[in-house]
């Protein structure tokens, strides 16, 4: 069985983090639910533009509704202090990002549109990659887009996906090679830490776009992992010396499966190749991606890091 983080003690630990930092506990939570905000602006660090709050809106979680699971009422997903979808705008913001020169990522220096929930049809059935932030920049003659899947405490607590097997035998002649890595890869490797099945879908929901046309003007495409991660061992606000280890082994095996995942991307590289376009997954901490927008002396993000 995977190793997990308590769940309790680490979502304790992020309030206790959020409460030292701003000096306020009282009347902020919602009733019954001690790990979601009243108001969804004690949550993020501005306002959110209509047309942001469409692209959620749209998206594939609840993010501003109450909803029912399994006999339960569950409050509006971004108004959780674990919620991914706060931190991704949280960090991305609501205009252009800057990056600069010599960023931890790698990326060129520049500017970059946002857009939230991006929704990619993978080619199969209906389905789509739904993906967390799109940059989308034009650096000299070459337009580069950067997409980014942000997890927050869901690799701790949370449990791989098994991919469909739908995608194992799609109907679209186009899709067949890339199925054949697919099937390949999950018949050679077992992940139990990294989400490696969403970032699959990602990559069918990114090469079918540019099959469809939908990325003419592109030279380069990158998908970057964004990983929340805990720095020190105070983090916990239990004396719980066995959840900071149990964390770092967590780590430690998340990155060993994703470098066996990028390892085997040479026949995914070649496809994108073939079309024009140079691809390339990473994995980078939110630490990085605060770095690389310049970010790091912005109070509200030492939530974050």
């Amino acid at each position: 069985m995977a190793t997990k983080i308590n769940k309790k003690i680490l979502l304790e630990s992020l309030k206790k983090k959020w409460i030292q930092q701003n000096d306020v506990d009282k009347d902020v939570w919602i009733e019954n639910y001690p790990y979601y905000f009243k108001d969804l602006k004690r949550n993020l660090i501005c306002n959110m533009s209509s047309t942001a709050k469409n692209e959620y809106a749209k998206g594939a979680g609840s993010e501003f509704k109450w909803t029912k699971r399994n006999g339960k009422y569950l409050p509006p997903k971004m108004q959780a202090i674990h919620s991914s979808s706060a931190m991704t705008f949280n960090i991305f913001g609501d205009d252009t990002i800057e990056i600069g020169n010599n960023n931890p990522i790698g990326l060129p220096a520049g500017k970059y549109k946002i857009d939230y929930e991006r929704k990619l049809p993978t080619g199969v059935n209906s389905a789509k990659a739904n993906i967390d932030a799109c940059l989308t920049s034009e650096i000299g003659e070459e337009k580069e887009i950067v997409f980014f899947e942000m997890k927050m405490t869901e690799w701790l607590i949370g449990n791989t996906k098994k991919l469909p097997e739908a995608y194992l035998r799609p109907k679209a002649t186009h899709l067949l090679e890339l199925s054949d890595w697919t099937k390949k890869f999950v018949s050679l490797h077992k992940t139990n830490y990294f989400d490696v099945v969403q970032i699959i879908l990602h990559i069918w929901g990114i090469y079918n776009s540019v099959i469809n046309g939908d990325f003419k003007e592109v030279k380069k495409i990158t998908l970057i992992c964004g990983m929340w991660t805990i720095e020190n061992e105070e983090f916990f606000c239990r004396k719980s010396e066995d959840q900071y280890k149990k964390y770092k082994d967590i780590y430690t095996k998340t990155n060993d499966e994703f470098e066996e995942f990028h390892n085997s991307l040479g026949k995914i590289k070649n496809l994108f190749e073939n079309k024009g376009i140079k691809f390339n997954v990473k994995k980078v901490t939110v630490k990085e991606i605060i770095e690389c927008f310049g970010k790091s002396n912005e109070p509200y993000l030492k939530r974050y890091i």
